[in-house]
């Protein structure tokens, strides 16, 4: 499946347009065809095809990409929110850097110095200090 639907919203769209009127076309024409009048078949037509909005509603449950259109949705509008207020973005970008560099540097030091600490232990328990160096 592409995200067509993120790129090119109004493309997708206008293809469900133009498929449910495809659906609804048929519907009069077998209206037609069966002898009713063109006013009365369109009435028919409508009321056997249901809502318009209705029907878009469940193609769009159905397509299974509602949950990353809503998502796009709200991230285009935090966008939005956060260009309105620069100094609420200055700060927030800020801390999530300060954040994000602290867990990253947390992970590569229990991952690694620890490690190599423990190798560099002695028979003791206690770390041995190479050339003197007290701060190993």
């Amino acid at each position: 499946m592409t995200c067509c639907f993120v790129y090119a919203p109004c493309a997708v769209e206008s293809e469900l347009d133009d498929e449910l009127r495809f659906h609804f076309d048929q519907l009069v024409n077998q209206h037609l065809a069966a002898g009713l009048p063109l006013a009365e078949s369109r009435r028919r037509a409508r009321i056997e095809f249901g809502g318009t909005e209705q029907v878009r509603e469940e193609c769009r449950e159905a397509r299974g990409t509602q949950f990353l259109e809503t998502l796009a949705q709200d991230f285009r509008f935090n966008l939005r929110m956060l260009r309105k207020a620069p100094g609420f973005t200055a700060i927030a970008v800020l801390a999530l850097g300060i954040g994000t560099n602290t867990a990253i540097f947390s992970v590569l030091e229990s991952v690694l110095v620890r490690r190599f600490r423990r190798a560099a232990t002695g028979a003791a328990g206690f770390p041995s200090r190479p050339h003197g160096c007290p701060w190993l």
